[in-house]
């Protein structure tokens, strides 16, 4: 997989991503003396088009990075469409004023020709109607500037990237699945307003290199009732998590049982009052297995305040209860843990634990954002203070950290080498309105 590969199947995805598909026809209605009824509008389809060189493209999800520059843009719609309307639309719809000239060759086709491109033109329409005063659909992609998202295989030690498949944009998550064979990815798909893009689910076929809509993963437990996160062991024969109190008093005070069970949900282990997390944020970071699966660790709230935490863990076999590090930095609910494979270090967050030491780094980044995953048989960490940011590896022993350059951290490859999706245009990728 050293080249990037074609991906044969992009064109059925990204028809379905862009969302501007034709309408498919109808039965047609008929009346009750059986003549056909007058068939009902149905709102005008959108094609749009970029001129490179004397050629026009379709753009779509695949080919909507572009240079640098001048470019001229165009506007195919299936039907005649209310011209100052689209306008209006089209200039309410960026993020920044765009200087450039609209023309219109007939009801149905704008060109337009915009003098220097921004990082990123949305096509957002929905605001607009065509002659029959239906609304124009969403799911245009946005034309940006730059290289679309590379799945790579980097090296650890700051060799080259091995490119492995092109990506679309707008990727909200990643992760790979357990059997390490796809690559989940959750992106935004274009709206019609900037209020009303949608989440898909995707999957890269890490051996085929092909994209399909849908997610995969080998393993599919049987979760117990109302886990508000879980993790599975290493065997991957047990689930373990967290529920709040079915006491009221204790779920007040914000106690977490841990609730142990085989894959099918059944055979449950309760251990009550395992951490205590006051506020609303309780739910948001779960449980963490050793390696060898003898002990599970999570964080409590700490005697030390707000915004500080113990680590307490569980010895599976004899479901003793103790502490292993007092006053973390860190808030119980928030940060994730993650427990290195040698069984020597637990990453808080941006808080590297030395178990034995009982040393505490912290490392750049704030709790709610910092993501690491330790290298399998080993002490060192691949670390990402914040999504899109540099990908660091981090010797656990000094904390000095080794910089792999800008992208979206997803997992070990094998010892050295680190997958990764950079995207030198991940600064124009969709946020939600707020963010």
């Amino acid at each position: 997989m050293g080249a990037i590969r074609t991906i044969s199947s992009f064109l059925l995805l990204a028809a379905f991503l862009m969302g501007c598909a034709r309408t498919p026809p109808g039965a047609e209605p008929v009346t009750e003396t059986g003549t056909p009824a007058p068939a009902k509008p149905v709102p005008a389809s959108v094609t749009l088009q970029y001129r490179y060189g004397d050629a026009w493209r379709q753009v779509t999800n695949v080919t909507s990075h572009v240079p640098a520059g001048p470019a001229e843009i165009r506007l195919s719609f299936s039907k005649p469409v209310r011209r100052e309307e689209v306008e209006q639309a089209l200039m309410e719809a960026q993020a920044a004023p765009i200087r450039g000239v609209m023309r219109w060759t007939d009801d149905r086709t704008l060109n337009w020709q915009v003098a220097q491109l921004p990082p990123r033109v949305d096509f957002l329409l929905g605001e607009a109607h065509d002659q029959d005063g239906l609304a124009l659909p969403g799911g245009i992609p946005s034309l940006r500037v730059g290289d679309p998202p590379t799945f790579v295989k980097a090296d650890a030690a700051g060799g080259s990237d091995s490119p492995l498949a092109v990506l679309p944009p707008d990727i909200v998550s990643a992760a790979l699945s357990t059997d390490h064979k796809y690559l989940n990815l959750t992106v935004w798909s274009p709206g019609a307003t900037r209020w009303d893009w949608q989440t898909t689910g995707l999957y890269l076929d890490l051996d085929g290199g092909e994209i399909r809509v849908g997610r995969v993963d080998g393993f599919q437990p049987r979760l117990p009732a109302n886990l508000e996160s879980w993790a599975a062991s290493p065997a991957r024969n047990l689930v373990a998590g967290l529920r709040l109190s079915a006491q009221p008093e204790a779920a007040r005070r914000g106690e977490r049982d841990l609730v142990l069970s085989d894959v099918l949900g059944a055979r449950q282990q309760v251990q009550t009052g395992f951490v205590v997390r006051a506020g609303i944020a309780g739910n948001a970071a779960g449980v963490v297995w050793s390696a060898d699966g003898a002990r599970i660790a999570a964080l409590t709230d700490s005697a030390s305040g707000p915004g500080r935490s113990d680590v307490v863990a569980m010895d599976v076999a004899d479901r003793e209860v103790g502490v292993l590090i007092r006053d973390v930095p860190v808030s119980a609910g928030i940060a994730r843990l993650a427990w290195s494979t040698d069984g020597r270090y637990l990453l808080a967050g941006p808080v590297v634990i030395d178990l034995s030491s009982g040393q505490q780094r912290v490392l750049p980044g704030d709790e709610a954002s910092a993501r690491g995953i330790w290298e399998p048989g080993g002490a060192r960490l691949l670390y990402s203070a914040r999504d899109w940011d540099a990908v660091l590896v981090v010797d656990a022993g000094t904390g000095q950290g080794k910089s792999l350059g800008p992208g979206l951290l997803i997992d070990w490859a094998t010892p050295g080498q680190a997958y990764i999706i950079r995207w030198s245009a991940a600064g124009t990728r969709y946020l939600p309105p707020g963010q």
